[in-house]
């Protein structure tokens, strides 16, 4: 789990794992700060932290600055990719079309 700065995360790698699914659940509900969300989960604030950065660098999660603290909260433009895909493939199930790319073809751009 480890994103460097300035590195983009996947967002799909993100969303596999339950702990960081479960604190972007909280953030859909209304924003908060790192305690609020440790608060909720039955992890240490160290580990929610590392969550944020993931989820963050992803482009799932936004913060900003209010009061001198930092709240965090699901960021939609974030998710925006994350639906098109879903939606594309809910598509191809309806429709049984073929999309024509090949997983050794996706896997060559990364």
């Amino acid at each position: 789990m480890q994103v460097r700065e300035g590195e983009g995360a996947d967002p799909f790698e993100a969303l596999g794992s339950p702990r960081r699914r479960a604190i972007l659940e909280l953030l859909a509900t209304s924003p908060r700060s790192l305690w609020q969300v440790a608060d909720e989960l039955p992890i240490s604030r160290q580990a929610v932290a590392r969550h944020l950065r993931f989820l963050e660098a992803a482009g799932l999660v936004t913060d900003e600055l209010m009061e001198a603290r930092r709240v965090y909260r699901t960021s939609e433009l974030g998710l925006a990719p994350v639906r098109a895909y879903l939606d594309l493939v809910a598509d191809l199930l309806r429709t049984g079309r073929t999309v024509g790319i090949s997983l050794v073809s996706a896997d060559a751009e990364h």
